[in-house]
């Protein structure tokens, strides 16, 4: 499945695009010719629809001519793979056109097929051969390279996210099997280039400082450190902070260590009564949530008795989760003497964090200095480390009750605060608070601050318009400060002008490593199946209001699975209540940010 042996037929668009056909590659004489069916390859089995293409093929200003451009760009492909014996048919549907090939012969759909053969594989080695032979699919930038727009845009995105993300676990994998020189040569080049990335800058990191080349792991970090203040205005995260502190210590201890008799014992992997502060910063301008915000501590500062409290923050992607915990986790953190520990759980990531590697971070920050190999071990030394302190502990982006459950202490003085996209605690006996968008006055306020708030008084109707196409969502209102605030010579008023043509709001909202349509897409990706196909109607026809009774007419099934399904979409935070009748029982909504997201067929990987 992953050699680089020509296939009979086979479409590469991972690189410059290519068409094998009969063992022979088939001339693209037009640009245009290798974009639409790198755009169909990319999207395989599915309608494009002609309005789509179009927007793909001539992002500022198409013709008036466009369609039938389109149409003649289409004929003189199949005439092509005609032509040279290709085995795949471009189908004309009604509004678009689909390109009908085994997924095997595209060269994406196998490079996601083996990194997800990687994940399930038990030994490393078997791991990093099949990352290895996946990356190897790559020739290049996706399609070639720019231009894309649009929706090629968003697909080439996802295909690059990916690719670093197998690169980030196969430097993982290496790193742990104590190779890291295998690999940290061909990709230190990549934390330049993609700064965002905090966990491929640590992987590199740790990958040279076993390699020896620890002075150039702090160089890749200051470089990293500095792009985020000064893109971004933020602190690397807590995990790259700790990384950069192990790094410190080991080289102190190299530095300032004497000879010593080598057949003396290793010294007892006793904690060292440190107090650990790896919270990262709260936010300077953190903007409303006082009742929330309120409402935790209160819990907080309540006698608990023998139990430890779980605090479960869970809402839409996008809605501030992260922010308020933080936030929260600050302000009682003088309650809390004994330390606050806190982890990114990379829930919503394709490559969740596991308890396993948690609890070792948790115990390096408490000081032990050996590490049980075991899950079960590792839970008995924290608990029994945790057991007399209070200690706040503070889980971000959580995945599951089950992913959260081993990294819950046994002492009564601890407290517990984890937020994440689906409803969380119920296994845990947590209190659950799930948070809603901004109110309009507050998403105002908060685009002032990040704006500054002289461009936004003077223009009063403009930034409640601009708050208004953002659904009030805490992360588009970000976005979309931060793209004022980098664009001085705009106005409010330039920026709600953009964001009135719907077809390209989430093109507008999105900015370095923040993006709107990304966050809504994992969202759509953690639903089965039939949850996935009535959101997809249900954007299509975009509807006031929908019933289960509705629903169920949609897609031809009893309304209590209908039902069930509604609140699938309801738990993943894609539709909202919006009260309910005698006669037709609860009635939901979709937010607009959601229902442009769910027009967006995106490739899935398997």
């Amino acid at each position: 499945m992953l050699t680089r042996d020509v296939r009979d037929t086979e479409i590469r668009v991972l690189g410059a695009v290519e068409i094998w056909a009969a063992g022979r590659p088939l001339h693209l004489p037009r640009r245009q010719l290798a974009t639409v069916i790198g755009l169909l390859a990319l999207q395989t089995g599915q309608v494009v629809s002609f309005e789509r293409m179009i927007d793909v093929l001539w992002p500022d200003h198409a013709p008036k001519t466009a369609r039938a451009v389109l149409q003649t760009r289409v004929s003189e492909l199949r005439a092509l793979l005609q032509s040279g014996g290709f085995e795949g048919r471009l189908i004309t549907h009604g509004d678009g056109y689909s390109l009908s090939i085994p997924p095997e012969q595209i060269d994406a759909t196998r490079f996601c097929r083996a990194v997800s053969e990687a994940r399930r594989a038990v030994a490393p080695p078997d791991a990093c051969r099949l990352l290895r032979a996946a990356l190897g699919l790559w020739r290049g930038p996706v399609l070639g390279g720019p231009p894309a727009s649009g929706l090629l845009d968003g697909l080439v995105r996802q295909l690059d996210s990916q690719r670093l993300t197998a690169i980030e676990d196969l430097l993982a994998l290496e790193t742990g099997m104590d190779t890291p020189h295998n690999s940290v040569d061909e990709f230190v080049g990549l934390t330049a280039s993609n700064p965002e990335r905090e966990r491929l800058t640590g992987q590199i990191m740790l990958a040279l400082q076993r390699a020896g080349r620890t002075a150039e792991a702090f160089t890749v970090y200051e470089r990293t450190r500095r792009w985020l203040a000064d893109e971004l205005g933020v602190d690397p995260g807590a995990e790259l902070q700790g990384i950069h502190l192990d790094l410190l210590r080991a080289t102190s201890r190299k530095a300032g260590a004497t000879a010593r008799d080598t057949a003396d014992p290793p010294a007892p992997a006793t904690p060292s009564g440190r107090v650990p502060r790896t919270l990262p910063s709260d936010l300077l301008d953190f903007t409303g949530r006082a009742v929330e915000a309120g409402y935790l501590a209160d819990l907080a500062s309540r006698d608990r008795g023998d139990g430890v409290l779980v605090m479960a923050v869970c809402g839409q992607a996008g809605v501030g989760k992260t922010a308020l915990t933080v936030h929260v986790a600050h302000h009682l953190q003088s309650r809390f003497g004994d330390g606050q520990l806190y982890a990114d759980l990379h829930g919503t990531n394709c490559a969740p964090a596991t308890p396993h590697d948690v609890l070792g971070r948790f115990l390096r920050a408490l000081g032990t200095t050996r590490l049980p190999d075991t899950l079960d071990e590792r839970i008995d030394v924290y608990r029994d480390l945790l057991a007399d302190r209070r200690m706040l502990v503070v889980l971000d982006d959580a995945m599951s009750d089950e992913q959260v459950r081993p990294l819950i202490p046994g002492g009564s003085g601890c407290v517990v605060l984890v937020n994440g996209r689906p409803r969380l605690g119920a296994a845990l006996g947590a209190r659950t608070l799930r948070l809603d968008v901004l109110s309009p006055a507050d998403a105002v306020r908060l685009l002032s601050r990040v704006v500054g708030g002289e461009r936004v008084k003077v223009a009063p109707a403009a930034t409640a318009e601009l708050a208004r196409a953002c659904g009030h969502l805490p992360l588009a209102l970000r976005i979309a400060g931060a793209r004022l605030q980098s664009r001085p010579h705009w106005t409010v008023s330039d920026l709600a002008g953009r964001l009135r043509d719907e077809s390209h709001r989430l093109d507008e909202l999105a900015y370095g490593p923040l993006d709107v349509r990304h966050s809504i897409a994992g969202s759509i990706a953690s639903l089965g199946p039939e949850a996935r196909r009535l959101l997809r109607r249900l954007a299509a026809l975009n509807p006031a209001e929908i019933t289960a009774e509705a629903a169920a007419a949609l897609l031809a099934m009893q309304p209590a699975r209908a039902d069930d399904l509604l609140e699938e979409l309801y738990d993943a935070h894609l539709v909202e209540p919006a009260g309910r009748e005698p006669a037709y029982g609860r009635h939901y909504r979709m937010p607009d940010l959601v229902r442009l997201g769910a027009q967006e067929p995106a490739p899935e990987c398997p």
